[in-house]
């Protein structure tokens, strides 16, 4: 799993420009909350208009 994480963090280093201990923070960060039951921020849903 580590290799695969590794990878994608190369591939979104690239892809958005980002170096590549940011782009494998990101994931980390998604893994860690993932694992936990959560939703990052940046994937929550919008909030819905109530009318």
């Amino acid at each position: 799993m580590a290799a695969q994480l590794l990878k994608r963090a190369d591939q979104l280093a690239v892809e958005r420009g980002l170096t590549r201990e940011a782009a494998l923070a990101s994931l980390v960060e998604v893994l860690v909350k993932g694992r936990a039951g959560e939703v990052p921020a940046r994937f929550a849903p919008a909030p819905r208009d109530g009318n």
